[in-house]
């Protein structure tokens, strides 16, 4: 049995301004019991490598690149892959407070 509390979906399609906050937001969450699941759709401005840099760094970023453009198929195949308790989707152009999932959970 997995002891992942939430697994964090995280869409992405070139959002290179953005995409770093929103990491850090769940990276530096207080629940601990997280995965994050970062599903992108063939950025070519530099987002992902910004999100293979925060892979390096935390072994709960999952980068799983797609083809798919959908924002729902994206969303779909995070499901998919999800083993949280549950789930969340945070959309890669915002950005969260540092106890949001663990106040939710």
């Amino acid at each position: 049995m997995s002891n992942i509390a939430v697994s964090v979906i995280m869409p992405s399609l070139n959002v290179v301004n953005y995409i770093e906050a929103s990491i850090v937001s769940v990276v530096n969450q207080t629940l601990k019991e997280i995965e994050i699941i970062c599903i992108d759709a063939g950025s070519q401005d530099g987002t992902v490598e910004i999100i293979e840099k925060y892979a390096r760094q935390d072994s709960r970023i999952n980068l799983v690149k797609t083809n798919y453009k959908s924002y729902g198929a994206q969303v779909n195949l995070g499901i998919r892959l999800a083993q949280g308790k549950y789930i969340a989707i945070l959309e890669t152009d915002d950005y969260i407070s540092y106890d949001m999932y663990e106040s939710l959970y």
